[in-house]
C-alpha cells in the first residue's frame, strides 16, 4: 500500500476554454484539467472539478488551451545551417547549397536552442529525422523532456544486404520504440533501401516517414530523367545506368508498395488527384510543411483537395535550413492564410494534435486532453483563434 508521501501530487489547471480534441466532449468552456502525477485524471467544466482537487489550481485566463503540439517534420541536425541556404529560387539550387553546408560539424548550441524553440511554443512530441548526426540528436532528445520519433534516414543508392549497415552504434531500436527508419525520397535512394527500411517499419509497426514529391524538379526527374535536379544529383549521387520510372512520385512510390497507413508521406506539394485518390485508398497521412515550401520556392500542396479526399494531414516545420523557426503555432496561421476555404478550430488544432498522435500510435496518450492522457498542454495563439471565429 502507498504512503501518503508517495502518491501522485494532484494540481488544477483552469482555462476559459478547453479543446480536449475528444469527440464526446470536444470544448469546455471555463474548463479545468485535474492532474495527477503526469497524467490527466478529469477534464471538466471549473464548477463540477474545483471542489475536487486537493492542490493547486493554476488560472491560465480567459485563452484556449489545447493538447500538447506534435511536429510531425524536423531535421534537428540541420539547426546551425538556419538562414544560410539559398532560398526562393527552387528546388535544386536549395539542395545544392544545403549538400555544400552539410560537410560543417553540427553544433551543439545550435540543436540545444531548437529544442528549446520546440518547448517554448508547448511541442510535447517531435518528428526528428537524422541522416548524419544521430549520436548528437538522439541524447539531446531524450534528456530534453519533448517526446520524440527519432528516424534513421535511409540515403543513397547503393544497395544495402542488411540494415545492420544503416543504423549506427547510438541508436538501438530494439531498446526504444521511439526510434524508427525513414527514406529519404524516390530520387535519392535505391528502390531496394526503401522497400528494405519500410518493410521493417511495418514489422515494427512504427510510422514510416518518406519525402514525397516536394518539387517540381522532382517530378521531372521521375518522369523524365532531366532537369536541374536530375544534373545536379547525376553528378554526385545517381548512378550512372539510372533509368527514371516515368510516373509521377506518389505513383512510384505506390509501385514500389510503399504507401499504406503507417507511412507518413512529407510535402505532397506536386500531386494531382490520380495521386490523391492513391493516397486516400492507401490510407497515407501527409506531412505539410507550408513555410519551407514557400521558402523553398517549390509551390503551395493542394489542400483543400487532400482534405476533401479524407486524407489525414498534419504539420511539420521541416527544418531551419528551411524555415525561419521551428513554431507550429506560426506554421498553422501560414497554412490559415494561404487556405482559402474555411477550417473549424477543431480541424485545424487536429493537424497539430490528435491527428499525427493517431499516425504515432500513440493516442490517446498524445494529442488530446481527456483521462489518462500526458497532461501536456499549449496556449492556442489570439490570432489562430480569431482567424477560425
Amino acid at each position: 500500500m502507498n504512503s501518503p508521501d508517495s502518491e501522485p501530487h494532484e494540481r488544477g489547471l483552469r482555462c476559459g476554454r478547453i479543446l480536449t480534441m475528444h469527440k464526446d466532449r470536444p470544448l469546455l468552456e471555463d474548463g479545468m484539467l485535474l492532474i495527477r502525477g503526469e497524467r490527466i485524471a478529469h477534464a471538466g467544466s471549473y464548477r463540477e472539478l474545483k471542489k475536487t482537487c486537493s492542490g493547486p489550481i493554476e488560472d491560465m485566463g480567459p485563452g484556449t488551451l489545447a493538447p500538447g503540439l506534435i511536429n510531425a517534420h524536423t531535421h534537428l541536425e540541420l539547426s546551425h545551417l538556419k538562414g544560410r541556404t539559398v532560398q526562393g529560387q527552387g528546388f535544386a539550387p536549395w539542395v545544392r547549397s544545403l549538400v555544400q553546408l552539410l560537410p560543417e560539424e553540427v553544433n551543439q548550441a545550435s540543436l540545444v536552442g531548437a529544442v528549446d524553440e520546440l518547448k517554448e511554443c508547448g511541442t510535447a512530441c517531435a518528428v526528428d529525422i537524422t541522416g548524419h548526426s544521430p549520436e548528437r540528436v538522439y541524447p539531446l532528445l531524450r534528456e530534453s523532456g519533448v517526446d520524440y520519433l527519432l528516424c534513421k534516414e535511409v540515403l543513397g543508392f547503393s544497395p544495402v544486404k542488411s540494415l545492420r549497415e544503416v543504423w549506427p552504434r547510438s541508436l538501438d531500436p530494439d531498446r526504444d520504440s521511439r526510434i524508427s527508419l525513414s527514406g529519404h525520397a524516390l530520387y535519392s535512394t535505391h528502390p531496394g533501401n526503401l522497400q528494405l527500411g519500410k518493410t521493417w517499419a511495418n514489422g515494427k509497426k512504427r510510422p514510416f516517414p518518406l519525402h514525397l514529391a516536394e518539387s517540381p524538379e522532382e517530378v521531372e526527374l521521375l518522369t523524365t530523367g532531366r532537369g536541374g535536379l536530375a544534373d545536379l544529383l547525376r553528378a554526385a549521387l545517381l548512378p550512372e545506368d539510372y533509368v527514371a520510372p516515368g510516373i509521377s512520385p506518389v505513383q512510384y512510390a505506390d509501385q514500389l508498395g510503399l504507401l499504406d497507413k503507417g507511412t507518413l508521406a512529407v510535402h505532397c506539394v506536386q500531386v494531382g488527384d490520380r495521386d490523391i485518390r492513391i493516397l486516400n485508398e492507401r490510407r497515407t497521412s501527409v506531412c505539410l510543411c507550408p513555410r519551407s515550401n514557400a521558402a523553398i520556392g517549390v509551390g503551395s500542396a493542394p489542400c483543400r483537395a487532400m482534405r476533401e479526399a479524407g486524407i489525414p494531414l498534419c504539420l511539420g516545420t521541416d527544418s531551419l535550413a528551411s524555415n525561419s523557426d521551428l513554431d507550429l503555432w506560426r506554421e498553422l496561421v501560414f497554412l490559415l492564410e494561404t487556405e482559402p476555404d474555411p477550417i473549424s478550430l477543431e480541424e485545424a488544432v487536429g493537424m497539430v494534435t490528435v491527428n499525427p498522435a493517431r499516425i504515432l500510435g500513440r493516442y490517446p496518450e498524445l494529442g488530446t486532453l481527456q483521462p489518462g492522457a500526458r497532461a501536456r498542454t499549449s496556449l492556442v495563439p489570439p490570432e489562430v483563434v480569431q482567424r477560425l471565429a
